[in-house]
C-alpha cells in the first residue's frame, strides 16, 4: 500500500516537474514572440514615418545626379559688360583664388571670380588686385601667361575632354579652343577696366577687372550633355580660375619683367600643369526663368441667351452656364465655331467653381485607416501574447 502511495506521489511530482518545464517554455516562447513582435512593431512604425517625412521634403535633383561643388545663381537683369563689377555683379557667386600651382608661392594679392547665369548666357566677371598694373602684350591671340594674366578654363559637359581657355591681360585678350582643335567661340562679349594707371611705377594702383559674357548656345559643339541654358536637371560645366604673375624690376620710368612667376588656381590641382579637366571645379545652376503663363478669352457679343446645363466635372452635379442664342461675333468679324462656343462655356463652369472647396484627399485617409489597423493588430497580439 505504501509502495502504490509512493508511486502516486512520484508521479505527480514528475507530471508537475514537467508542467513547469512546459509553462516556462512557453513563458520563454512568448517573452520571445513578444520580442519579434514589438521589435518589427518598432521598425514598421520608424520606417513608416520616416518615408512619410521623406516623401514630403524631396532631396534636391542636383545632389542625386551631379556632383557640383558650388551653385551659379540665376540672374533676371543683365549685368555689365564693360568690365565694372556693379549693379547684378552684386549677386553673383564669388570664389576666391588661394590654391598654388606646383612650387608656385603662395598669393599675395587677392584675385576673385563673379559668376551667373541667365537663359543666353554665362557671366563670368575676375577682380584682380594689384598694386602695379603693367603689360607690354597688346595682341589678341597671343601667348599673356608670359606676362601677368588672368585666365579662365571652360569644360562645357564637365567630361574632362574638350575645353576652353581664356586668358586675359589689361591690354589684351586670347582664346584657346579645345586640346586638340582650336575653336574659337561666336559672340563672346569682352571686357577690362584699369582700376588705377596702365604701366606708371610711380603710383600705387588698386588692380583691374573682367567680365565675360559667354552664349550658351556657342558652347553647345562640346557639349553632349545638355544643349543652350541649362534646363533645371542638374547640369553642370567644369571650371577653372588661374592667374599668373611675375616680379618685375622697375628701369629709366617702366616695367621689365622678371624671370620667375607664380601661378594661383580656385580648384587646388596635384602636379604642374593646369591642363587637366579632370582636376577642376564642378558648378552647378540654381534658379531660372519664372514660367509665362498665358490665358485664352473669348470675346462675344451680348445677344438673348438661352440656358444649358452641362457636367460639372470637379463636383459631378450639374451646372447652368449660359449659350449664347445666336452665333457670337469674333475678333474677325467672323462666327466662331461650335467647338470655340462649348470651351466658353467650360471656361465659365470652371471659373465658377473656383469658390468651391478643394476635394478631399481619399488617398490620403485610406493610408492612415491601414496604419491604424496595423498598429491595433499589433497591440491585440501583444495583449495576446500576455494573457497565455
Amino acid at each position: 500500500m505504501s509502495e502504490k502511495l509512493l508511486h502516486r506521489q512520484h508521479e505527480r511530482q514528475i507530471s508537475l516537474q514537467t508542467e513547469q518545464e512546459k509553462t516556462s517554455k512557453r513563458r520563454k516562447l512568448g517573452l520571445g514572440l513578444l520580442f519579434i513582435v514589438v521589435a518589427s512593431a518598432a521598425t514598421f512604425l520608424a520606417l513608416h514615418f520616416t518615408s512619410r517625412s521623406t516623401s514630403q521634403t524631396p532631396p534636391s535633383k542636383l545632389a542625386s545626379t551631379a556632383d557640383a561643388s558650388i551653385l551659379v545663381p540665376y540672374t533676371s537683369s543683365r549685368p555689365p559688360l564693360d568690365g565694372s563689377l556693379g549693379g547684378a555683379w552684386s549677386s553673383a557667386l564669388k570664389v576666391s583664388l588661394s590654391s598654388p600651382l606646383g612650387s608656385a608661392s603662395l598669393p599675395q594679392q587677392a584675385t576673385s571670380a563673379y559668376l551667373l547665369w541667365d537663359s543666353d548666357n554665362l557671366y563670368i566677371g575676375a577682380s584682380i588686385s594689384e598694386t602695379d598694373v603693367w603689360g607690354s602684350m597688346r595682341d589678341d591671340n597671343t601667348q599673356l601667361y608670359l606676362e601677368n594674366n588672368w585666365e579662365l578654363f571652360l569644360d562645357p559637359d564637365s567630361d574632362g575632354l574638350n575645353y576652353y581657355e581664356f586668358e586675359v591681360n589689361p591690354l589684351a585678350y586670347s582664346q584657346g579652343g579645345s586640346p586638340t582643335s582650336p575653336d574659337p567661340l561666336q559672340n563672346l562679349q569682352k571686357a577690362v577696366q584699369v582700376q588705377g594707371t596702365l604701366n606708371n611705377p610711380s603710383d600705387k594702383d588698386q588692380g583691374w577687372s573682367v567680365t565675360l559674357a559667354i552664349p550658351w548656345t556657342s558652347l553647345n559643339r562640346f557639349n553632349s550633355k545638355f544643349q543652350g541654358a541649362p534646363k533645371g536637371n542638374g547640369e553642370t560645366i567644369g571650371i577653372q580660375f588661374a592667374r599668373t604673375e611675375w616680379g618685375f624690376t622697375v628701369k629709366d620710368g617702366g616695367y621689365v619683367k622678371g624671370g620667375k612667376s607664380d601661378t594661383i588656381l580656385w580648384a587646388g590641382m596635384s602636379g604642374d600643369t593646369i591642363h587637366d579637366p579632370s582636376q577642376w571645379g564642378v558648378v552647378g545652376f540654381s534658379g531660372g526663368p519664372k514660367p509665362v503663363v498665358t490665358t485664352t478669352s473669348v470675346v462675344e457679343v451680348p445677344v438673348k441667351p438661352t440656358t444649358a446645363a452641362i457636367q460639372d466635372p470637379m463636383t459631378s452635379s450639374a451646372a447652368a452656364v449660359v449659350v449664347p442664342a445666336t452665333s457670337p461675333v469674333n475678333h474677325n468679324g467672323k462666327s466662331p465655331t461650335s467647338a470655340a462656343i462649348q470651351a466658353s462655356a467650360i471656361v465659365s463652369t470652371t471659373t465658377q467653381n473656383n469658390g468651391a472647396p478643394a476635394p478631399t484627399n481619399k488617398a490620403s485617409e485610406t493610408e492612415a485607416l491601414i496604419v491604424d489597423n496595423k498598429v491595433l493588430f499589433i497591440l491585440h497580439l501583444i495583449v495576446f501574447i500576455f494573457a497565455q
